[in-house]
């Protein structure tokens, strides 16, 4: 049997219609014309859940294309780790020359062997020859490694105030658990 409003299947015991709620076995007229607080609240309609679909095994050279690219991350992480030493040693560097703190820049990023052989006087000498370590604006170090001797270089650019950009290469050495400038080179030849 069917809906006479909407033409959904029923059963001959219902009284009023699971799709629009309409009296069963009256007239289309009458079911449409009763009022809605006399109509059965219609049942949602069951939905079929979607069908998940299965899965193969990822291809082999899926696998080791990703088992590269995690390898190269792991890579270039432990690099990048093992050279933030250097790096922050430098950052310090400029930062004291930036604020004018002269002295603590010779004093707490230099290492004794670098003011064992320049004094205050020629260190202060070079600081004033290459104004872009006094007015860095900001850094790029495109190059950082720490070798099997211990020593770390750090190689990149400074970028003043006023836009001019500086190469610079510095290398460090551990001192008491900490890197030391031992040298440093501004505006170098083989850059």
């Amino acid at each position: 049997m069917f809906c006479s409003s909407c033409g959904t299947q029923v059963n001959g015991n219902d009284k009023f219609c699971g799709g629009c709620g309409g009296q069963v076995g009256a007239p289309a007229h009458a079911a449409a014309g009763q009022p809605a607080m006399e109509r059965p609240a219609a049942s949602p309609r069951p939905t079929a859940a979607p069908v998940a679909k299965k899965k193969g095994p990822m291809p082999l050279w899926l696998k080791i294309v990703i088992g590269v690219v995690a390898f190269i991350i792991l890579i270039v992480w432990v690099a990048f780790t093992a050279t933030a030493g250097v790096v922050k040693t430098v950052d310090k560097h400029l930062a004291l020359l930036t604020k004018k703190d002269f002295r603590g820049a010779y004093e707490q990023t230099t290492s004794r062997d670098f003011r064992d052989a320049t004094s205050y006087e020629a260190f202060m000498r070079i600081v004033q020859r290459f104004p872009a370590l006094t007015n860095t604006k900001k850094t790029s170090f495109s190059e950082r490694s720490v070798n099997t001797n211990g020593l770390g270089t750090v190689k990149g650019v400074l970028t003043a105030i006023d836009g001019t950009v500086t190469p610079v290469i510095y290398t460090l050495t551990k001192e008491n658990g900490e890197w030391k400038i031992i040298n440093f080179t501004v505006n170098p030849s083989n850059f």
